[in-house]
């Protein structure tokens, strides 16, 4: 199983200051249904607002092979809003309009174990009121064998409140497995898009695999090797859930290469290369709509 855990969101997008596309949403809830499309075995642990975009969010998770046994309406509570306004180029800037619980995570969670997958991260796992449930939940995963890994996705709204929150981000390095950051995020937490110091950041928090992605390569960094890959040139519709998608394509490789994190040091230099270049075309078919994840029965 590949459990996904993060916030929910509806986005609505905005192109020349008008309404174009809604969307149920979120960083990790894009993974999940992109995984769901893919026909793997997912499921999202999260919590949205008692009212329609709570049931509409719900729907699309089961309508897209999500299990959602870990999933939440939370009643008198809002769903969160994302306006994401899409520039000239199609990337996307936001802002966003949040309501949480008071206790998030405050169910019964379930118990990951060797062969699966964990992925969370967002400004949702920097949150005081739930990030010690959410790094109990992480440590039992990796205790018990299961891959982790942490995408930070921190976005320019956020990156006035990085160095008060510095201290959870390299708690969440430190748990993860692997690391799959953008040059945005890397930017946001450092203010540099250097690889190098970036890798440094990921080392010297105790984990050994970084996956940076930029839309013009993406750069794989372990132990033992450092692998560039350039990212073919395309004119996307939108770039929303491009990463969120990336993140599909790298799990969906890792089930098929790795049963272990134990294993993940026996994936050689060549499969590492084709695992990344599947996730690049997976994020780039994301670009060519205005949807934030695969369409619907994609096949590889």
């Amino acid at each position: 199983m590949i459990y996904t855990v993060g916030e929910v969101v509806y986005d609505i997008i905005f192109k020349n200051q008008q309404p174009v596309s809604g969307n149920p949403g979120g960083s990790k809830f894009n993974t999940a249904i992109s995984l769901g499309r893919m026909g793997m075995p997912v499921s999202f642990i999260g919590e949205t607002g008692d009212d329609e975009i709570g049931t509409v969010t719900a729907g699309f998770l089961s309508e897209n092979g999500v299990n959602t046994a870990f999933f939440r309406k939370v009643t008198g509570l809002k769903s969160s809003i994302a306006l994401a306004f899409l520039n000239e180029s199609n990337e996307a800037s936001y802002q966003f309009y949040k309501y949480a619980p008071e206790k998030s995570l405050d169910f019964e969670l379930p118990l990951p174990v060797e062969g699966d997958v964990v992925l969370f991260g967002s400004f949702y796992s920097l949150q005081r009121n739930q990030h010690e449930r959410l790094m109990n939940f992480v440590s039992m995963a990796r205790k018990n064998g299961a891959v982790v890994v942490y995408d930070p996705n921190i976005r320019k709204p956020h990156k006035g409140q990085v160095s008060e929150l510095m201290s959870l981000i390299q708690k969440n390095i430190s748990m993860a497995d692997i690391i799959r950051a953008s040059d945005e995020d890397m930017m946001n937490i450092l203010d540099s898009r250097d690889p190098d110091m970036a890798w440094r950041l990921i080392k010297d928090c105790g984990c050994s695999r970084l996956f940076l992605t930029s839309s013009t390569e993406v750069l794989t960094f372990t132990d033992s090797l450092k692998l560039t890959i350039d990212v073919p040139v395309i004119i996307p519709v939108s770039t929303i859930g491009a990463g969120d998608t990336f993140n599909a394509g790298l799990i969906g490789g890792l089930l098929k290469t790795a049963k272990t994190a134990n294993t993940l040091n026996e994936i050689s230099k060549a499969t590492w290369n084709d695992i990344v270049v599947d996730a690049i075309r997976m994020s780039q078919e994301v670009c060519r709509s205005m949807e934030n994840y695969l369409p619907k029965n994609y096949k590889l």
